[in-house]
């Protein structure tokens, strides 16, 4: 390159000579380049003669372009954000420790393993293929060695697909996983004009997207390669989904240049690639050619990629980082706030006339979306375990167990369950309901997201083993350590309650033992949260054993005698089991054990409902890890029934168990 000196100025020297303005030539990478042409001594740099552009990194791009420098300063760089990516196939070892799950979906058994599903180490890595492309787009976001990519603190969750139809597994799959923000789709099936919600071609995708967008995670999918100007990607063109079509990421080359790597004549980082597809669908742009990604930096194979695959991770990146600084925006706001920018691309004409897009500026967007207010209560705490209700619908309502810093320190995990009943009039043991609530917890934020999960289809106190469905997305805060605020919003076509959403304020059923700004403890307190049998996981006891009363309370979700997997909502049955106790205590004999009916879903009962009536006694002896529960049923529809459940903890004991 050719730089083209002003005149040289000592700047601790004023009185010193200067240096007439010239020129001169060398080589110097784009970083080494913008140093000197910050230096405030150089007037300008251009290409030498006969010299043309070099494949960029991706680490130069981020920065020529300003996507997430200012962000990268405030520390933001994805840290406790999971961001999954499906595609036909990943190298998980190449891109080191930032690689959290790897999950394997093949109808054809062509997973390591030779069967249809596997997880774990390797299962993303399909011996049949060979090829790249995952573990290209993967190092974008987030690429151990060296700490590289667009959102470089972020961990990666890799789904391997190699089929349509396994694609779609995946996602049916991510629709269980609370703990996952952002997902990234460098790929596409078929195409369409505009946005594609209502066409046929989109049905496969459109509800599971759907689910995904209710539970506020961000799906990011490329435009696609055709260079239209009229049809893009499916699923880009999902109305819920974030399309990205591509920039060059070079500028201004001479003509006098190999074909590859480098640009075409007249290219520069905020004109349009013409080889991106678009349609007035597009959201956002980003550099999709030529790229050196981390994956082909020195240490891997030498050379460059391009495409809108590309370009699509680094706006999945910006999400995570986004998704870090408010952890609780909404998916729409983030989805929004992507568009945002001062840069502006324009498109050509295809049939829509020119418009003009944003290239991504993820410190525009983030400033669109305003911090969240600081939590009243630390919600990283186990203290917030308990049964909690509305006294306006009393007969119904939530036991939680918070595990604090079960994803690290400051961010927990909160479980639970919400014992209620069928929409509609009041009815019998056939019209309890119960879901089970999943979500991550951060000491800094005072908003959990949650995802909903119904499980039918199970047997009281027997197999089969069964596994939760996603049906819809809630939130909860706390004002204080008595009193919180529960919204949830059901997906549709859900039975019974999709499309329902609602704000159920909250107070604590039993008195406060540990919940504190910073947290505590009590040992008969520690023995209260969640606790299941493994060999009919999908059922089980939420304990809270509370001195200050003191009172024993548990919440036992299960499901009618002789259930039936073919059995819908109307299979499950929810009892209670409550006494007074000795503090202390570890075993506790002949507790009653309840059942109540005669509620209706998230509505005050009309008068002299509900009803509870004892059916049973139990006795339980508790531990910090390990439970046993001997019941028998003297009426109702369980009635002759006894036997012993030996329970387990869900997850670690509370800290000082």
């Amino acid at each position: 390159m050719r730089v083209h000196l002003g005149s040289l100025v000592d700047p601790n020297n004023l009185m010193a000579p200067s240096v007439d303005r010239g020129s001169l030539r060398l080589s110097a990478n784009l970083s080494a380049a913008r140093r000197l042409a910050a230096s405030g001594y150089v007037h300008s740099i251009s290409l030498a003669d006969g010299e043309y552009a070099q494949a960029l990194s991706l680490s130069d791009v981020l920065q020529t372009v300003n996507i997430v420098p200012d962000l990268s300063s405030q520390g933001l760089t994805g840290t406790g954000i999971r961001v999954a990516t499906i595609d036909r196939d990943f190298n998980a070892a190449i891109l080191g420790s930032v690689v959290v799950q790897e999950e394997c979906f093949c109808r054809g058994s062509c997973c390591a393993n030779g069967q249809t599903r596997q997880s774990g180490p390797g299962s993303s890595n399909i011996p049949s293929i060979v090829n790249n492309h995952g573990t290209e787009v993967a190092s974008e976001i987030a690429y151990g060695p060296g700490g590289q990519g667009t959102a470089p603190g972020s961990r990666l969750v890799l789904l391997a697909a190699p089929q349509p139809e396994d694609l779609f597994d995946a996602l049916d799959w991510l629709a269980t996983q609370s703990n996952i923000a952002v997902l990234n789709l460098s790929l596409s099936l078929g195409d369409a004009a505009g946005t594609c919600d209502g066409d046929p071609s989109a049905g496969l995708w459109l509800p599971r997207i759907a689910t995904l967008a209710a539970q506020n995670k961000v799906v990011v999918a490329a435009s696609g390669n055709a260079g239209s100007r009229t049809f893009i990607g499916i699923p880009a063109c999902l109305s819920q989904v974030t399309a990205v079509a591509g920039t060059w990421a070079c500028t201004a080359p001479p003509a006098q240049k190999p074909p590859e790597p480098g640009c075409d004549a007249g290219a520069e980082f905020d004109r349009l690639w013409p080889g991106a597809s678009t349609s007035l669908k597009v959201d956002t742009l980003a550099p999709a050619k030529p790229l050196q990604v981390p994956y082909l930096a020195p240490g891997g194979p030498p050379g460059y990629t391009y495409g809108t695959s590309n370009a699509a991770p680094v706006v999945a990146g910006c999400a995570a980082l986004i998704r870090q600084a408010r952890p609780n925006a909404t998916g729409d706001q983030i989805r929004n706030a992507l568009r945002v920018s001062p840069t502006q691309v324009t498109i050509p004409s295809g049939g829509w006339g020119s418009f003009n897009r944003g290239r991504l500026d993820c410190l525009a967007a983030l400033q669109t979306i305003p911090p969240s207010e600081p939590p009243s209560v630390n919600l990283n705490q186990h203290g917030l375990t308990g049964l909690w209700y509305q006294p306006s619908t009393n007969g119904q309502g939530f036991a939680i167990e918070v595990f604090p810093n079960l994803n690290g320190p400051g961010q927990g995990l909160l479980s639970g369950g919400w014992f209620t009943y069928v929409p509609g009039s009041p009815g019998g043991v056939g019209t309890q309901r119960w879901f089970s609530l999943q979500g991550d917890v951060s000491s800094t934020q005072g908003t959990a997201n949650l995802v909903i999960y119904r499980s039918v289809g199970g047997k009281f106190d027997a197999s089969p083993i069964i596994q939760p469905t996603a049906v819809g997305t809630a939130s909860i805060r706390f004002s204080d350590c008595t009193n919180g605020v529960f919204t949830y919003s059901f997906n549709s076509g859900v039975p019974e309650v999709g499309g329902f959403s609602g704000t159920i304020n909250l107070t604590r059923n039993l008195p406060n033992i540990t919940c504190s700004p910073g947290g505590g403890s009590h040992p008969d307190f520690l023995m209260s949260g969640n606790w299941f049998e493994p060999e009919t996981s999908g059922q089980g006891l939420i304990l809270e054993l509370n001195p200050n009363s003191p009172r024993l309370f548990a919440a036992w979700y299960t499901y009618r005698p002789n259930g039936s997997q073919t059995d819908g909502p109307g299979g499950q049955r929810w009892f209670t089991i409550q006494a007074d106790y000795m503090v202390g205590a570890r075993s506790f004999p002949s507790l009653p054990i309840y059942e109540t009916t005669g509620g209706v879903f998230d509505t005050t009962p009309p008068p002299g409902q509900p009803v509870t009536v004892q059916v049973g006694s139990a006795n339980l002896s508790v531990g910090c890890t390990s439970a046993t529960l001997h019941y028998s049923f003297t009426s109702g529809e369980n009635a002759g029934l006894n036997g012993t459940i030996a329970a387990t903890r869900v997850g670690p004991p509370p800290p000082g168990c």
